[in-house]
């Protein structure tokens, strides 16, 4: 993919992608900025980055997006949303994601998650997650506490 220069908008949203993927020197930059998702039958909004490095067979990604709020009527709503951080595809590649949500509520009950952390750090072939927060079943609550895998 070469010379990639696109900006879609649909209302207040916007998504703009730059540059090439395909060579070990290209990278593709994809922007997102999208304050009103109503009408993609979300609420809330979304916004980040995305860094696409490299070729097929030894591709790169670095990410960083966030949502304060979505809401979807038959799934739940999630506050305070964030992914972070880069991988790529050879088994000696770093990786290192972090995932954070203050509160998960399916429809119709009170949140089943809270201060949610996910973190996954090393290489592809040797690496760690750990998690943190709380859940809640039927009621219940129950911290996680530290886990590591």
């Amino acid at each position: 993919i070469h010379d990639v220069d696109v900006a879609l908008s649909a209302g207040p949203n916007r998504l703009a992608a730059t540059g090439a993927f395909g060579r070990p020197e290209d990278r593709l930059n994809v922007r997102i900025d999208a304050p009103r998702l109503a009408p993609f039958g979300v609420d809330g909004a979304l916004r980040g980055r995305l860094d696409l490095a490299g070729t097929l067979q030894r591709p790169s990604l670095a990410f960083d997006l966030a949502a304060p709020r979505l809401a979807m009527p038959d799934v739940g709503t999630l506050s305070g949303l964030t992914l972070r951080g880069g991988l790529a595809g050879e088994s000696d590649s770093p990786l290192d994601v972090e995932l954070a949500l203050e509160r998960f509520a399916r429809p119709g009950e009170a949140e089943s998650v809270r201060a949610l952390k996910a973190r996954a750090s090393g290489t592809n072939r040797a690496h760690r997650l750990e998690l943190d927060g709380a859940l809640a079943a039927s009621g219940a609550a129950s911290e996680i506490g530290r886990a590591h895998v």
